[in-house]
């Protein structure tokens, strides 16, 4: 990558460093190891020097032809060179400099960031259906999966020179170079073996291909804004309590049609250890978005917290759950569903709310993909009241009275109550339930109320019984795990 345009080389001349020579059955001394002879006919030189940059040709070839393709050699990559420096000095995209690179490598070229987003990539894989897969989301996202899994992958992240990724994950082989921010891996350029076969000397090609990259990435980052007005960092900045004023979120949600009148949940995701590691929770955050319409799906504290629009994406909590529940499968993810809500005054609370499901129902219910704070509000509501006190010290003490009158006598006031309780005060059920004559049931409600001065036309304290009764169901099941 040092050399410049050929010379004619006559007997006699200094030969420079860095320059190709065309020379014919002539004498040569002292060449430069930066320096190229093309020699038509024998060379004669000192048989101590190396050979590795002398190209010896027939006789019969013109000096002529030898140097007009030479020239036309560096008339291609002279032009190729320029097109980079033009693209970078008028501020051009990203895309521009891999479409003008595509003849250069005869494959198509890829820039994905470290977390796996697809930054720029030929306009060439759009163009044919066996490439396309090289950026197809379905395709794309199992390749993600395998990637963070792949230890080749993981240790290819710290490689600073060009470098060969086998084929075992795509089906082609691919030569890449990484880019580094401040000593940090940040973005990946990849030629894809998709088209024609990778030549050694591609490597070096990418590598003066990756200076231009990364100028242009720098000069991106300094005219990109520190937060993008987008809908992430609005969720982000109310997640973070930043953003906190309500007629100003309802503002801003509105440039993006999220409106107070429209209907929302929210999902929190557990995302695994290897997703952290390998930077690719932008990446499902992605896929996320692509397989939820009108949904946001950002990063917050190693785990991933999603806001579906319902009404824009007309469906409902049920069908999302359907669809969603293959895609947690395929990740081994865990995800917390909130309650649907509408108004954005409690969105942080709802937030809260599909926290709470996710890390409970994965403690609780360690086997299930999804968990709905509907179906666990209520053992979280009994869990939150022993908080503080064991359940026996917080249920009433007319049961425990009953309880241990029952133990006392060989009675079954105890369960007799609970029957009664759960069927609604409904005596002939209740009777029924318990294989008893209704007359045997009345006595035993008389005996009770002379017990515990029970009261069944005050609810509040019926249903203060009732809790209690699950209170103490949980403690037993507590002790016998235990």
């Amino acid at each position: 990558m040092c050399l410049e345009r050929p010379l004619y080389y006559n007997n006699g001349d200094d030969i420079l460093s860095n320059k190709v020579y065309i020379c014919q059955n002539s004498i040569l001394d002292n060449i430069p190891k930066s320096t190229l002879i093309i020699s038509l006919g024998r060379t004669l030189r000192d048989s101590e020097l190396s050979s590795d940059n002398i190209l010896e040709l027939g006789e019969d070839i013109s000096p002529f032809e030898i140097f007009n393709t030479v020239q036309s050699i560096f008339d291609i990559y002279d032009k190729w060179n320029s097109s980079l420096q033009k693209i970078l000095n008028e501020d051009g995209t990203l895309q521009s400099m891999i479409d003008c690179s595509f003849d250069v490598f005869n494959n198509p070229i890829l820039l994905q960031t470290a977390d796996f987003t697809m930054f720029a990539y030929s306009d060439i894989v759009n163009k044919l259906p066996d490439v396309a897969q090289l950026i197809n989301s379905d395709s794309f996202f199992e390749y993600i999966n395998l990637f963070k899994l792949d230890p080749k992958y993981n240790a290819a992240k710290d490689l600073i020179d060009p470098f060969i990724f086998p084929s075992h994950v795509t089906g082609r082989r691919s030569l890449c170079i990484n880019l580094f921010n401040h000593g940090k891996y940040s973005h990946r350029i990849i030629v894809s073996e998709s088209l024609s076969k990778l030549h050694e000397e591609d490597a070096a090609l990418l590598e003066h291909f990756s200076k231009y990259i990364k100028l242009a990435l720098s000069r991106l980052n300094l005219l990109k804004s520190d937060k993008l007005y987008n809908l992430d960092n609005i969720i982000l900045g109310i997640l973070s309590k930043e953003i906190s004023d309500v007629r100003f979120i309802e503002q801003s949600f509105s440039e993006f049609d999220w409106l107070p009148n429209h209907e929302y949940f929210c999902i929190n995701i557990k995302v695994s250890p290897f997703d952290v590691n390998n930077l690719t929770i932008n990446s499902i955050c992605n896929r996320i978005e692509s397989l939820l319409k009108d949904s946001c799906a950002c990063s917050y504290n190693n785990e991933i917290v999603v806001f579906v629009n319902l009404t824009k994406f007309n469906t409902t909590i049920d069908d999302v759950s359907n669809r969603f529940i293959y895609f947690l499968r395929d990740c081994y993810l865990k995800a917390g569903i909130s309650n649907s809500f509408t108004g954005f005054s409690e969105i942080l609370q709802y937030h809260t709310q599909s926290h709470i499901a996710l890390n409970f129902g994965i403690n609780h219910h360690p086997f299930n993909w999804i968990h709905r704070f509907d179906d666990i509000a209520y053992s979280y509501l009994l869990e939150c009241c022993t908080s503080h006190l064991p359940a026996n010290l917080i249920c009433s003490k007319k049961i425990i009275t009953l309880k241990t009158y029952d133990k006392k006598n060989k009675t079954q006031y105890y369960h007799t109550l609970r029957t009664y309780l759960e069927n609604h005060l409904n005596a002939a059920k209740s009777a029924k339930l318990l294989f008893i004559h209704r007359s045997t049931f009345l006595y035993r409600l008389e005996r009770i109320k002379e017990l515990i001065n029970i009261d069944f036309n005050n609810t509040d304290m019926l249903l203060y019984i009732l809790i209690s009764f699950r209170l103490l169901d949980k403690e037993q099941l507590i002790i016998s795990i235990e």
